[in-house]
């Protein structure tokens, strides 16, 4: 992430890095760059928070500056990214919010965000997330949104401090598009502009599917609606279907979380009512563009990875078979042809809980070589469910003549 912000053409760019509670090693080019600093928190603080605690920093350190550029540390940003979302400020003096084009990272051909969508019911996400950039109907030119999403996010300083900064409420999630309505209510415009591109690994804070971010969204899309929703709108839509609907009405067992999440909205209403009083700008323009409720598409990520730990047992693997491969030819005598088999196990003469079609098929092949005096080396990936380990490692065979 440095790396490449500090790699940004034609800009003037000084990095705060936000240690927000964190105990890992920095880097060493933070040490090494003049243009890298860095303010330390002593416990986590939140998102909003820390990103606070940073532009503080900066004002006092660092001295005034035309734009605030907040961006997590999982993004990597092509050289020419912040420059052309700058330029944005230069060629339209209404727009003070702008973000980039932001690509899924570990599947580059696919998007995570162009600018961030909201329905009546307060329910948010990343336009044309999961979608492969060739499957997208059209990469749109740069072009209003509702919000951008707080990954990678540039804003006029000045109407940054106008507008009271980062509201301290939500913890993680749904800050971003809190700051944008603000924006908005004070009459200022928010723009995507895809022509910026920028990498980020998606859900990297708490993981895709875990059950405190899916606390987070349920208890954030309360108070967002709260705090910004004009109060006919908060109650055709809000009380209705989330709060009735989506929580006293369901079972008790299958709403645990969300009763949680209601609970958690309730216990901050005080401070809501108080920010709500506080809110700068009368602009109500944004209504128009919130989507109708049960309008939230299907969203499928393209497939992470392996992890550390799943590439070194693939390694290990590879590895092993490597060996096998080599002892094999090894013994080979003269003459005879080399053959290797990629099948499934178990195979029918193995111990196992249960056969599978594609074990058979397998066997049938080692069978038809053997009878034909060809001794070839098999190896075969276990079906899950075929053996009582529960592992899946790739299982070396040597098939005799029988």
């Amino acid at each position: 992430c440095l790396d490449t912000l500090l790699a940004s053409q034609e800009v003037d760019l000084h990095v705060v890095v936000v240690l927000n509670g964190c105990d890992e090693a920095l880097p060493e080019i933070v040490e090494l760059s003049e243009r890298v600093h860095v303010v330390e928190a002593s416990e986590p603080l939140g998102f909003s928070a820390a990103n606070n605690l940073g532009v503080l920093w900066a004002d006092q350190n660092l001295g005034s500056c035309s734009s605030l550029y907040f961006v997590n540390n999982d993004t990597v940003s092509e050289p020419e990214a912040l420059a052309r979302q700058a330029r944005v400020f230069e060629d339209d003096p209404r727009v003070a919010v702008v973000g980039p084009q932001l690509l899924i990272q570990w599947s580059p051909t696919h998007l995570n965000s162009l600018g961030l969508n909201v329905t009546k019911d307060g329910w948010g996400w990343d336009e044309g997330i999961g979608i492969r950039l060739d499957d997208y109907v059209e990469i749109p030119t740069k072009r209003e949104v509702l919000a951008v999403t707080g990954s990678a996010l540039l804003i006029r300083s000045d109407v940054f401090k106008r507008v009271g900064g980062w509201t301290e409420l939500y913890d993680y999630y749904f800050e971003d598009i809190d700051l944008c309505l603000k924006v908005r209510r004070a009459g200022w415009h928010v723009v995507n502009q895809p022509a910026a591109v920028v990498y980020h690994a998606v859900s990297a804070t708490t993981g895709l599917d875990s059950e405190w971010k899916n606390f987070l969204f349920w208890r954030n899309r309360i108070l967002l609606a709260m705090l910004h929703w004009p109060l006919g709108l908060l109650m055709r839509t809000v009380f209705p279907i989330v709060v009735i609907d989506g929580i006293v009405a369901q079972l008790w067992q299958d709403s645990r979380l969300q009763r949680k999440a209601l609970t958690g909205a309730l216990r901050r209403l005080p401070r809501v009512l108080w920010l709500r009083m506080t809110l700068k700008g009368r602009e109500r323009g944004w209504v128009a563009m919130l989507k109708p409720p049960g309008s939230v598409p299907v969203i499928t990520l393209p497939e992470m990875p392996a992890g550390p730990e799943e590439a070194a047992v693939a390694r290990e693997d590879v590895v092993e078979a490597e060996i096998e491969v080599r002892r094999w030819r090894a013994e080979l005598g003269d003459g005879q042809p080399a053959v290797v088999i990629l099948g499934t196990a178990p195979l029918p003469t193995e111990e196992a809980l249960m056969n599978f079609a594609p074990g058979g098929r397998t066997w049938q092949f080692i069978k038809g070589l053997t009878a034909d005096g060809i001794r070839p080396l098999v190896l075969c990936e276990r079906m899950p469910g075929g053996y009582d380990e529960p592992e899946s490692r790739v299982e070396v065979e040597h098939a005799g003549s029988g």
